[in-house]
């Protein structure tokens, strides 16, 4: 099966009830009336609470700007480089602080009754991915451009632009311009 590949064209964007930002959605899967997964990126323009998310396990990841301090429950989590990302429960209390100015981030949402979610970020020059036991698979480019390389054919990524594959084929994975960063995202069905 080829790649899936969704760029900012194609994202759903709605802001934020509390004026504190924008959600764009990039991909989702429905499961039963809920969606079972869904990826989006959000600007952050100012410190605030978080929406509640019961029942749904969350990987946020710092995509542009100074970074920001996470308080969920009673842990402090801070991310301030692009690519740290840190996995949540989306029922947990939590309230953002922006280190210095807006940010964007990402979104990794499953449903824990049907998903779980694997992350990894990676730098590499030439990266060999073995996804064999993913159900569905993402990669998100935080910057620069990369190519995807499978046997049914190749596929060229650039920042923010996203791919999703179905099967869990081996690709490999070539950065095509210094400093290139992206997300591995493999979903496992429960």
């Amino acid at each position: 099966m080829s790649w899936q590949v969704v760029g900012a064209e194609h994202w759903q964007t709605q802001p934020w009830k509390n004026g504190g930002g924008v959600t764009h959605e990039i991909l989702r899967e429905m499961a039963n009336d809920h969606f079972g997964w869904r990826l989006s990126l959000a600007e952050i323009n100012s410190d605030g609470p978080f929406s509640s998310f019961p029942d749904i396990d969350r990987v946020i990841t710092l995509v542009e700007g100074n970074g920001f301090t996470l308080n969920i429950g009673q842990q402090i989590v801070t991310l301030s480089k692009r690519g740290e990302f840190h996995p949540f429960a989306g029922e947990a209390t939590t309230s953002c602080r922006l280190s210095n100015g807006p940010v964007r981030d990402l979104n990794l949402m499953c449903h824990r009754q049907y998903f779980r979610a694997e992350v990894q970020c990676h730098s590499h020059q030439h990266t060999r991915l073995d996804m064999a036991s993913a159900d569905r698979h993402l990669v998100f480019v935080l910057a620069g451009a990369i190519q995807l390389q499978r046997a049914d054919g190749d596929c060229t990524l650039r920042n923010l632009q996203t791919a999703l594959s179905n099967d869990g084929e081996a690709y490999g994975v070539r950065s095509l311009e210094p400093g290139s960063q992206w997300l591995q995202m493999a979903l496992f069905r429960k």
